[in-house]
Protein backbone atom coordinates (compact mmCIF):
# COMPACT_ATOMS: atom_id res chain seq x y z
CA UNK A 1 0.00 0.00 0.00
CA UNK A 2 1.55 3.71 -0.98
CA UNK A 3 1.85 5.95 1.69
CA UNK A 4 -1.08 8.37 0.03
CA UNK A 5 -3.20 5.26 0.43
CA UNK A 6 -2.32 4.64 3.69
CA UNK A 7 -3.52 8.44 4.63
CA UNK A 8 -6.15 8.20 2.57
CA UNK A 9 -7.84 5.70 5.12
CA UNK A 10 -6.56 7.13 8.42
CA UNK A 11 -9.11 10.20 7.63
CA UNK A 12 -12.64 10.71 9.32
CA UNK A 13 -15.18 13.07 7.02
CA UNK A 14 -17.58 14.38 8.58
CA UNK A 15 -20.02 16.97 6.83
CA UNK A 16 -23.75 18.80 7.10
CA UNK A 17 -26.05 18.97 4.83
CA UNK A 18 -29.85 21.43 5.24
CA UNK A 19 -32.34 18.37 2.96
CA UNK A 20 -34.96 20.64 3.42
CA UNK A 21 -37.67 18.03 4.28
CA UNK A 22 -36.63 15.41 1.23
CA UNK A 23 -35.48 13.06 3.71
CA UNK A 24 -39.63 11.98 4.24
CA UNK A 25 -39.07 9.95 0.16
CA UNK A 26 -37.19 7.09 -0.07
CA UNK A 27 -35.90 7.80 -3.46
CA UNK A 28 -34.21 10.86 -1.77
CA UNK A 29 -32.85 8.28 0.89
CA UNK A 30 -31.07 6.05 -1.52
CA UNK A 31 -29.74 9.68 -3.29
CA UNK A 32 -28.13 10.86 0.00
CA UNK A 33 -26.64 7.92 0.75
CA UNK A 34 -25.04 7.67 -2.72
CA UNK A 35 -23.97 11.18 -2.56
CA UNK A 36 -22.27 10.29 1.12
CA UNK A 37 -20.62 7.66 -0.28
CA UNK A 38 -18.90 9.66 -3.96
CA UNK A 39 -18.04 12.61 -1.68
CA UNK A 40 -16.06 9.63 0.83
CA UNK A 41 -18.30 11.43 3.77
CA UNK A 42 -18.15 8.86 7.06
CA UNK A 43 -20.96 10.70 9.01
CA UNK A 44 -23.02 14.02 7.87
CA UNK A 45 -25.45 16.23 10.22
CA UNK A 46 -28.66 16.58 8.70
CA UNK A 47 -30.95 19.87 9.28
CA UNK A 48 -34.57 20.02 8.49
CA UNK A 49 -35.55 16.55 8.41
CA UNK A 50 -38.99 17.58 8.64
CA UNK A 51 -39.94 13.78 9.83
CA UNK A 52 -42.16 14.15 12.69
CA UNK A 53 -40.31 10.60 14.44
CA UNK A 54 -37.71 9.88 15.95
CA UNK A 55 -36.28 6.71 13.40
CA UNK A 56 -33.58 4.38 11.99
CA UNK A 57 -33.65 4.23 8.45
CA UNK A 58 -31.11 1.24 7.07
CA UNK A 59 -30.15 2.16 3.62
CA UNK A 60 -29.41 -0.35 0.66
CA UNK A 61 -25.30 0.16 1.00
CA UNK A 62 -25.13 -0.16 4.80
CA UNK A 63 -25.50 2.94 6.02
CA UNK A 64 -28.02 4.25 8.58
CA UNK A 65 -29.80 7.39 8.28
CA UNK A 66 -31.10 8.81 11.82
CA UNK A 67 -33.68 11.25 12.75
CA UNK A 68 -34.82 13.08 15.83
CA UNK A 69 -37.75 14.50 15.74
CA UNK A 70 -38.10 18.26 16.79
CA UNK A 71 -39.74 18.68 20.33
CA UNK A 72 -41.52 21.67 19.00
CA UNK A 73 -42.84 20.40 15.39
CA UNK A 74 -45.44 23.21 15.68
CA UNK A 75 -43.07 25.37 14.20
CA UNK A 76 -44.95 27.42 12.07
CA UNK A 77 -41.98 27.23 9.87
CA UNK A 78 -42.02 24.15 9.64
CA UNK A 79 -38.03 23.76 9.92
CA UNK A 80 -37.30 21.14 12.38
CA UNK A 81 -36.07 17.87 12.65
CA UNK A 82 -32.57 16.74 12.62
CA UNK A 83 -30.34 13.79 12.67
CA UNK A 84 -27.42 11.77 11.20
CA UNK A 85 -26.18 9.56 8.32
CA UNK A 86 -23.56 7.59 9.50
CA UNK A 87 -21.82 4.96 7.04
CA UNK A 88 -21.39 1.17 7.24
CA UNK A 89 -18.20 1.58 8.27
CA UNK A 90 -18.64 3.78 11.08
CA UNK A 91 -21.91 1.68 12.43
CA UNK A 92 -19.90 -0.49 14.52
CA UNK A 93 -18.41 2.66 16.47
CA UNK A 94 -21.80 4.45 16.73
CA UNK A 95 -22.62 4.27 20.60
CA UNK A 96 -25.42 6.14 20.53
CA UNK A 97 -27.31 9.41 19.43
CA UNK A 98 -29.79 12.14 21.34
CA UNK A 99 -31.70 14.97 21.11
CA UNK A 100 -30.65 18.40 23.30
CA UNK A 101 -32.83 20.86 22.02
CA UNK A 102 -34.54 21.79 18.48
CA UNK A 103 -30.74 23.38 17.04
CA UNK A 104 -28.49 21.02 19.06
CA UNK A 105 -28.09 16.62 18.69
CA UNK A 106 -25.42 15.02 19.57
CA UNK A 107 -23.77 11.48 18.53
CA UNK A 108 -21.32 9.28 19.97
CA UNK A 109 -18.60 6.78 18.79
Amino acid sequence: MSKKETKDRSKTRIGTWNIHGKLQDPLYQEMLEKDMISKKLDVCCLQETRMNTDQEIRCSKGGLIINLKSQNAENPRKRYGMGFYVTSKWMNRLEGYKWINDRICAINF
